[in-house]
Protein backbone atom coordinates (compact mmCIF):
# COMPACT_ATOMS: atom_id res chain seq x y z
CA UNK A 1 0.00 0.00 0.00
CA UNK A 2 3.42 2.19 -0.40
CA UNK A 3 1.89 3.71 -3.91
CA UNK A 4 -1.36 4.44 -2.37
CA UNK A 5 0.40 6.13 1.04
CA UNK A 6 2.30 8.21 -2.11
CA UNK A 7 -1.03 8.67 -4.24
CA UNK A 8 0.18 6.55 -6.69
CA UNK A 9 -2.97 5.14 -7.96
CA UNK A 10 -2.07 3.26 -11.17
CA UNK A 11 1.21 1.60 -9.65
CA UNK A 12 -1.24 0.92 -6.86
CA UNK A 13 -3.65 -0.64 -8.94
CA UNK A 14 -1.31 -2.91 -10.97
CA UNK A 15 0.17 -4.52 -8.26
CA UNK A 16 -3.15 -5.18 -6.98
CA UNK A 17 -4.48 -6.68 -9.64
CA UNK A 18 -1.26 -8.68 -10.25
CA UNK A 19 -1.85 -10.20 -6.73
CA UNK A 20 -6.12 -11.14 -6.81
CA UNK A 21 -5.07 -12.57 -9.92
CA UNK A 22 -2.59 -15.10 -8.07
CA UNK A 23 -4.75 -15.55 -5.24
CA UNK A 24 -7.56 -16.31 -7.69
CA UNK A 25 -5.33 -19.34 -9.35
CA UNK A 26 -4.50 -20.56 -6.25
CA UNK A 27 -7.82 -20.15 -4.49
CA UNK A 28 -6.66 -18.02 -1.45
CA UNK A 29 -10.11 -16.38 -0.13
CA UNK A 30 -8.33 -14.32 2.65
CA UNK A 31 -5.68 -13.24 -0.31
CA UNK A 32 -8.73 -12.29 -2.07
CA UNK A 33 -10.27 -10.61 0.43
CA UNK A 34 -7.48 -8.40 1.67
CA UNK A 35 -6.80 -7.21 -2.01
CA UNK A 36 -10.51 -6.07 -2.66
CA UNK A 37 -10.46 -4.47 0.36
CA UNK A 38 -7.39 -2.73 -0.72
CA UNK A 39 -8.74 -2.17 -4.07
CA UNK A 40 -11.37 -0.57 -2.39
CA UNK A 41 -9.09 1.67 -0.36
CA UNK A 42 -7.63 3.21 -3.76
CA UNK A 43 -11.58 3.97 -4.97
CA UNK A 44 -11.94 5.73 -1.53
CA UNK A 45 -9.28 7.47 -1.78
CA UNK A 46 -9.95 9.07 -5.02
CA UNK A 47 -13.79 9.47 -3.82
CA UNK A 48 -15.02 6.67 -6.54
CA UNK A 49 -17.57 5.49 -3.38
CA UNK A 50 -19.65 3.34 -5.37
CA UNK A 51 -16.79 1.11 -6.80
CA UNK A 52 -15.59 1.34 -3.45
CA UNK A 53 -18.14 -0.22 -1.77
CA UNK A 54 -18.76 -2.90 -4.47
CA UNK A 55 -14.76 -3.90 -3.68
CA UNK A 56 -15.55 -3.90 0.54
CA UNK A 57 -18.46 -6.26 -0.39
CA UNK A 58 -16.85 -8.64 -2.58
CA UNK A 59 -13.70 -8.57 0.61
CA UNK A 60 -16.26 -9.51 2.40
CA UNK A 61 -18.17 -11.91 0.34
CA UNK A 62 -14.62 -14.00 0.40
CA UNK A 63 -13.81 -13.67 4.00
CA UNK A 64 -17.37 -15.33 4.36
CA UNK A 65 -16.23 -18.27 2.02
CA UNK A 66 -13.00 -18.75 4.28
CA UNK A 67 -14.89 -18.15 7.56
CA UNK A 68 -12.81 -15.34 9.06
CA UNK A 69 -15.58 -12.62 9.17
CA UNK A 70 -14.80 -12.43 13.22
CA UNK A 71 -10.84 -11.80 12.37
CA UNK A 72 -9.20 -8.35 12.72
CA UNK A 73 -9.31 -8.48 8.91
CA UNK A 74 -12.94 -8.72 8.96
CA UNK A 75 -13.12 -6.31 11.64
CA UNK A 76 -11.33 -3.32 9.65
CA UNK A 77 -12.94 -4.23 7.05
CA UNK A 78 -16.50 -4.03 8.31
CA UNK A 79 -15.39 -0.72 9.84
CA UNK A 80 -13.91 0.49 6.05
CA UNK A 81 -17.15 -0.60 4.85
CA UNK A 82 -19.56 1.52 6.98
CA UNK A 83 -17.25 4.66 6.60
CA UNK A 84 -17.45 4.19 2.80
CA UNK A 85 -21.66 3.92 3.01
CA UNK A 86 -21.31 7.29 5.23
CA UNK A 87 -19.67 9.07 2.94
CA UNK A 88 -22.43 7.97 -0.35
CA UNK A 89 -24.98 9.42 2.22
CA UNK A 90 -23.29 12.66 2.79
Amino acid sequence: MVYLNQGKYTEAWKSCDKALNLFEQIKDFRGQADTNYKMGLIYLDQKSYKESLNRHELAMEYLEKAGLTKTSLGKIIKTSLKSVKNKMKS
